[in-house]
């Protein structure tokens, strides 16, 4: 996008274009912009309001936008901006996006006005919208998390957009996350560091369930800046904990061992136990991830007591998960499969059920430990068949891993190398390089067992 930010806010040239270009007007003498309709060369008489909202199209230079986006640049309503783009439209001057109805575009060809100055007003009204979808698309996914539990309240004179299930705010997220960055420079650049980090952190949110991507650092380090210069540390906190989850899923243990420590050493500072909880749980994850177990199962052990001391059964719950897959890995299958069945009873808010899939698949793993590998299948299968019905795709693949395992324990390594694929094909389609790894190095172990005539002479 070409469209150009004045800082600080200079006159728009669509205000000289409302006055009939250059000429000179007597501010008392002006007629209401609704009834303003000077004509233009070869151009059918326009509107003050809908001049402005064909300059704002010039200004984004042919790259496609929202109608909202469109409508805050302008200062008017969405339903009022969506009126004068269908006319625009209709006369040829605008164009709809290919790709999404409620977007559009100037008409191909030099505009009949100037270009409008977008300012930071314009910005900050834009950036209000971003936000509210934003936020919309994290609560229907379940991960609407922000310090103090803080809700962002949409705007009236620009609704925000509705998901109807967590595919569409899947896919909806996936399709603007590279506008979204933009939005958050933006935000940074005119001075909006609140807005600034609260739409970086639902960004890194997201993302979570979507997987990393390119811009997620980016993303971190604007939401990092904005959160210091608006001296909030529950922010900064957080984002260092999301930040650590994403290093995790690109498989950069020892980068999300170091934000998860910067997380624990705020909320510590700052007396914040319940978050504290969450630095815990962290941490853990980076020794599990590294076969670091006991370690990891001391951090688990405290991030245990502490949800208890603080009456928290959802985390505690999450940390006996973790716990138990520790203890299954360690031998003590029986006490696993124990501790699993009694912390997947906890109730899980929505948007973290996720955590029952995972203690689902590590149930089943533990079964197979024991060797009770009908228990194991049968579990496998309902861990699957819950991920499935969460809808968000990243979250089938480790069942599918665990129920692989158990097909290639009973012998049925076909199925098991079908699986197999199919989890690597979920972990390519999201970019997760590190677990797309991991899951050919199982593929060609079981096809050297299938075939191993063929794997030696490859070998050879």
């Amino acid at each position: 996008m070409t469209a150009r930010l004045a800082r600080p806010p200079a006159p728009a040239s669509i205000d000289a274009d409302e006055r009939g270009g250059e000429a000179a007007c007597n501010p008392s003498l002006r007629v209401p912009d609704w009834a303003s309709g000077i004509e233009l060369p070869g151009v059918i008489p326009l509107i003050a309001p809908a001049r402005r909202v064909l300059a704002v199209l010039a200004a984004f230079d042919g790259v496609d936008a929202p109608a909202a986006v469109i409508a805050a640049h302008a200062d008017l309503p969405t339903s009022e901006a969506l009126r004068h783009l269908r006319h625009l439209a209709r006369h040829h001057l605008a164009q709809t996006s290919e790709t999404d109805p409620g977007s559009f575009r100037a008409a191909p060809g030099p505009s009949p006005l100037r270009p409008a100055i977008l300012t930071c007003d314009g910005y900050t009204r834009a950036t209000t919208w971003h936000l509210a979808c934003t936020f919309e698309a994290a609560q229907v996914l379940g991960v609407a998390d922000l310090p103090g539990r803080e809700q962002i309240a949409p705007d009236p004179q620009r609704p925000t957009l509705s998901f109807t299930d967590r595919s569409h705010a899947l896919d909806w997220f996936v399709g603007e996350r590279a506008r979204l960055l933009r939005e958050i420079g933006a935000a940074r650049e005119s001075g909006g560091h609140a807005q600034a980090w609260r739409l970086a952190l639902l960004t890194l949110n997201i993302s979570t369930l979507t997987g990393a991507w390119d811009g997620w650092q980016q993303a971190y380090e604007h939401g990092i800046a904005a959160a210091y210069r608006d001296t909030h540390r529950g922010a900064r906190a957080m984002l260092e904990e999301y930040g650590g989850h994403l290093d995790l899923a690109g498989g950069n243990t020892a980068a999300a061992r170091t934000r998860y420590q910067r997380s624990l050493e705020i909320r510590s500072a700052d007396g914040d136990a319940q978050a504290v909880i969450r630095s815990l749980h962290g941490l853990g994850l980076t020794w599990l991830h590294a076969d670091s177990l006991p370690e990891a199962e001391i951090l688990f052990d405290q991030a245990v007591d502490l949800a208890r001391e603080a009456g928290d059964q959802e985390r505690e719950a999450v940390a006996r998960i973790h716990l138990g897959a520790i203890h299954a890995r360690t031998g003590r299958a029986g006490l696993a499969r124990d501790e699993l069945s009694a912390a997947l009873a906890a109730p899980f808010a929505a948007g973290h059920d996720l955590y029952r899939v995972h203690g689902t698949v590590a149930l089943a793993a533990a079964h197979r430990s024991c060797d009770d590998l009908a228990s194991a299948e049968q579990t496998a299968l309902e861990a699957v068949h819950a991920a499935a019905q969460i809808g968000i795709p990243l979250l089938l693949a480790e069942p599918l891993v665990e129920h692989a395992r158990i097909q290639a324990a009973r012998g049925h390594l076909r199925v098991a190398l079908a699986l197999l694929h199919e989890a690597q094909a979920i972990y390519a389609e999201h970019d997760q390089k590190y677990y797309a790894m991991g899951v050919g190095r199982e593929i060609d172990r079981l096809t050297c067992l299938r075939e191993p005539e063929a794997c030696r002479e490859e070998h050879e």
